[in-house]
């Protein structure tokens, strides 16, 4: 008994040299070289995501391979699955969290641009600030909960218990859970990117208040070593609403501001086509498995 089940196994289970699964290494091969990026910038970020997407289309194929679908289905180990089915409800959580994050920053960076080119009043300005203010606080807070999650989830996918001892079906787990600890470090640099700026406060956001951290904030994003968060970050705190100065911050503001907005939607379309990947992936995963 024991022995035929353990043939249907090894006859079903593709090669390690399959072209499938020899593409699925290679994009991870190139997303562990970019985490090593430092500073992680839009490009980076960007660049990441483009690759956990090529890696996503490789495990489409993967899991929809016949022989992949027929080994699961004759390999059932209830732990491995388990941490499969709930990493994958994580993952997708993350991804719409931080879609859904991205297109409110444009909104916010939208209304900011909308005041500044139409020269609204202070007050005007200094309420959407204080918007766009507590969008960061919240997002600083939120990706610091996603990143701790999943720093939890962290240590099942690396060291999976798998029960099934046969070598070539364990390769196969293996396979899976190294897509998620992928998923899981580029997520992760991704809520960092979100918060890693000199965050504004809601309660301070008076132009003649704020604007002696200029010295400081300026030549830090003028250098170009931080991301476009920072950048519009810092172009809003140092705004100073003095006659002589009015017209040169708001004209930095407004190019910051344009830049987060490019950098914002790009992640944004990202992260729509991976969620959309992931939800794939899931629904193969819990077709294969209740086989």
């Amino acid at each position: 008994m024991a022995a035929t089940r353990y043939q249907v196994r090894s006859i079903s289970l593709p090669s390690k040299s399959h072209p499938t699964v020899l593409r699925i290494h290679e994009e991870l091969n190139k997303l562990r070289s970019l985490r090593s990026l430092s500073p992680c910038t839009s490009e980076v970020i960007c660049s990441s995501l483009a690759g956990l997407e090529e890696l996503y289309t490789c495990m489409d194929g993967f899991l929809n391979m016949e022989s992949t679908q027929e080994a699961f289905s004759h390999c059932k180990d209830a732990a491995c699955v388990s941490e499969l089915l709930d990493g994958s409800v994580q993952l997708l959580d993350v991804c719409v969290s931080s879609r859904d994050c991205m297109m409110e920053v444009k909104e916010r960076v939208q209304d900011l641009q909308s005041l500044l080119r139409r020269r609204k009043g202070d007050s005007n300005i200094e309420k959407s600030i204080c918007s766009y203010a507590s969008l960061r606080q919240k997002m600083k807070k939120d990706s610091k909960n996603m990143i701790a999650a999943l720093r939890r989830m962290a240590p099942k996918l690396e060291t999976p218990a798998v029960e099934d001892q046969d070598e070539a079906y364990a390769s196969m787990i293996k396979i899976l859970m190294d897509v998620n600890v992928a998923t899981v470090g580029v997520f992760e640099s991704l809520l960092s990117f979100f918060f890693s700026s000199p965050l504004l406060s809601s309660k301070t956001t008076k132009w003649s208040v704020i604007s002696r951290l200029r010295k400081k904030k300026v030549a830090a994003w003028e250098g170009g070593s931080v991301n476009e968060f920072t950048a519009a970050d810092a172009a809003l705190l140092s705004s100073d609403s003095s006659e002589g100065c009015w017209k040169h911050d708001t004209v930095i503001a407004s190019d910051r501001l344009v830049a987060l907005e490019t950098s914002a939607e790009a992640i944004e379309k990202h992260l729509e086509r991976i969620f959309r990947h992931l939800v794939a992936s899931r629904v193969s995963l819990l077709n294969t498995f209740s086989r």
